[in-house]
């Protein structure tokens, strides 16, 4: 597929499912996940958060801290109810033979109750809810804004603002 129909698939594609692919991808590169799971062990960072934000400043959309402030507060309810306490779960259930299927179907849930805070996310995207567009389009390689959005997270979480380094080296591998 030439780049002309990359692009049209992805105008065809509604906010979820290019923020779903995009997450997707983006976690599966190398380095990715690890600095994703570090971020979230180490300083119980939001990695669907972090994604969200990696994807808004790939498509040229520019977050103030209010508009994540905003999209963290619209998913609060879900992650602390659902996510969380399947995280928790499959947690004590993990390297438990006795437990294996339980441990794999509890992964599973988690999967989808993650896609479904991504969902959640996207639709800010839909609503009009989440920043502005940047006058020019951002590349992944290109991590300006991308870096902006992670001051602004560090900021949040109470963080020094380089935290997000590996994950920043990570995505731009990627």
């Amino acid at each position: 597929m030439d780049a002309r129909e990359q692009t049209y698939e992805q105008e065809q594609m509604n906010a979820a499912q290019r923020l779903w692919r995009f997450a997707t991808t983006v976690y599966a590169a190398p380095g990715v996940a690890a600095a994703c799971l570090g971020a979230q062990n180490d300083w119980s960072v939001d990695v669907n958060l972090m994604l969200y934000v990696s994807w808004c400043a790939s498509e040229a959309r520019h977050l103030k801290g209010d508009d994540i402030l905003f999209a963290q507060e619209r998913c609060r309810p879900w992650r602390e109810q659902v996510i969380l306490p399947l995280r928790q779960q499959r947690m004590a259930w993990r390297g438990q033979e006795a437990f294996a299927a339980e441990y794999a179907g509890s992964k599973t849930l988690e999967l989808q109750a993650e896609r479904t805070q991504l969902n959640f996310l996207a639709s800010l995207v839909e609503e009009g809810s989440a920043g502005h567009e940047a006058k020019a389009a951002a590349t992944v390689e290109d991590t300006s804004l991308l870096r902006g959005h992670f001051q602004i997270l560090a900021v949040h979480y109470g963080l020094d603002e380089d935290v997000f380094g590996p994950f920043l080296v990570a995505l731009s591998a990627a």
